[in-house]
C-alpha cells in the first residue's frame, strides 16, 4: 500500500497548487493485503485527485489518508479540508456524469468509476462532508 499511495501522489506532483497541500498516508496495515492493484489505482488516484482539485487555498489544505484492518475488512479513509460536498448533492455524487459544480475540470465520471471498481472488488464506499469544510470517503474491503 505505501507505494502505490506514494506512486498516485508522485503522478499529481505536477497538478497546479499541489506543493500547498499537505499529503499524509499513515499504514497500520500489519497483516497481509492483497487485491487487484489496477483498480486499486483507480480507486484511489480519484480520491486524491479530486482532493487535490476541490482543495480551498484560503486555508492550509491537507490530504490524509489512513489505512486499518478489522477482523473481516479493511478500511481506508482519504480525507480532505476542501470545498467539501453540499448535502443536496451527496447522494449523486457517484451517479455516472455528475459534476457538483462547473468551476472545476472534469468528465463526472471518476466517482462513478470508483464505485464500480469497488463493486468489482466486493467493497463499498461512505462518504461524510460538510459544505466549506472538507470531506471524507470511506472505503472497506473485504479480507
Amino acid at each position: 500500500m505505501d507505494a502505490l499511495i506514494e506512486s498516485i501522489w508522485a503522478d499529481h506532483q505536477f497538478s497546479p497548487n499541489v506543493d500547498k497541500i499537505n499529503f499524509q498516508f499513515i499504514n497500520s496495515i500489519h497483516s497481509e493485503f492483497r487485491s487487484d492493484e489496477t483498480r486499486l489505482k483507480i480507486i484511489f488516484n480519484n480520491l486524491i485527485s479530486n482532493a487535490i482539485k476541490f482543495h480551498r487555498s484560503d486555508n492550509t489544505p491537507f490530504i490524509k489518508i489512513s489505512a486499518s484492518e478489522f477482523l473481516e475488512y479493511f478500511e481506508f479513509t482519504v480525507a480532505d479540508n476542501g470545498m467539501g460536498i453540499s448535502p443536496k448533492l451527496k447522494d449523486k455524487i457517484f451517479d455516472m456524469f455528475f459534476r457538483a459544480t462547473e468551476s472545476v475540470q472534469g468528465s463526472g465520471l471518476g466517482l462513478y468509476i470508483l464505485k464500480e471498481a469497488l463493486s468489482r472488488l466486493e467493497g463499498a464506499v461512505n462518504v461524510e462532508s460538510v459544505l466549506g469544510e472538507g470531506t471524507t470517503f470511506i472505503i472497506t474491503l473485504p479480507k
